[in-house]
């Protein structure tokens, strides 16, 4: 990789951290308190998984419990996230 590669790379890297860490307007409205962008994006994270969750329901029991268990993680994920 070349220098112009790594800072492009670097600049982006800042740019998307910057982004994680600054506060969600919408969530932090409706929540009345205050929520970044990376645990907005883990709420919405859990409602995907409660979501396939309820649809693997209709296939069977072992696509239930593979659901349960992406749920399962994806509410363990939010509380690491600082999430209450």
């Amino acid at each position: 990789m070349s220098t112009v590669e790594l800072s492009t790379f670097k600049d982006l890297k800042a740019g998307v951290v910057t982004w994680l860490h600054s506060e969600n307007t919408l969530f932090s409205l409706v929540g009345e308190m205050p929520v970044t962008n990376m645990q907005m994006l883990l709420i919405v994270h859990s409602v995907i998984a409660f979501f396939i969750l309820i649809a693997c329901c209709n296939y069977g029991v072992v696509a239930a419990l593979i659901g349960l268990a992406w749920f399962a993680m994806s509410i363990l994920t939010c509380k690491a996230g600082g999430i209450r």
